[in-house]
């Protein structure tokens, strides 16, 4: 009796199981597909971005020339990021269900003995910056590896002109 009733709480945890695997691969289906648009400057500007946040499209209206360059430089970046915020809230809405159905399922650790609790482990990750570069500090910014500072050509030009093989110290 014992060994039915485990036999029948295992096959509905599979049967879960694969209908979460179905679920999630019927939303990356749908998240591939999914953008979202977003205005700036009185409708001038549209952008359109992927659910990455990717920009797909940029288009400007026919009276985009009454603004400066500054003026549309940041109505393009204003368009882009409410387009990447409305593209994450899609997301986030499709995932939604499985997410919900996730927490209803039993975690790994209450179903085995002596099993951690890997979920509550997890890392969580800050929300990438918002702030324009400009607003940053600088020292904070994280530099590639064997990253150089770039030295301007008549400053390594100046320095270039002695030392040479047709220098007359030889």
């Amino acid at each position: 009796m014992a060994n039915e009733f485990a036999e029948d709480a295992t096959a509905d945890i599979l049967d879960g199981f694969a209908a979460q695997i179905r679920a999630i691969a019927a939303a990356a289906e749908q998240r591939a597909e999914l953008t979202a648009t977003a205005f700036a400057q009185g409708k001038r500007v549209k952008v359109t971005v992927n659910a990455d946040g990717v920009v797909l499209e940029t288009r400007f209206s026919s009276d985009i020339g009454d603004l400066t360059y500054d003026e549309i430089a940041r109505a393009v970046t204003t368009a882009a990021q409410e387009a990447a915020k409305e593209a994450a809230a899609k997301a986030e809405s499709l995932l939604a269900p499985i997410v919900e159905q996730r927490a209803r399922m039993p975690k790994l650790s209450e179903l085995i003995d002596d099993l951690p609790d890997f979920e509550s482990q997890r890392p969580t990750f800050p929300a990438a910056s918002m702030a324009p570069l400009s607003a940053r500090n600088p020292t904070a910014e994280p530099k590639p590896p064997g990253a150089e500072p770039v030295e301007d050509y008549e400053t390594w030009r100046a320095a270039a002109r002695g030392g040479g093989v047709t220098d007359e110290s030889w």
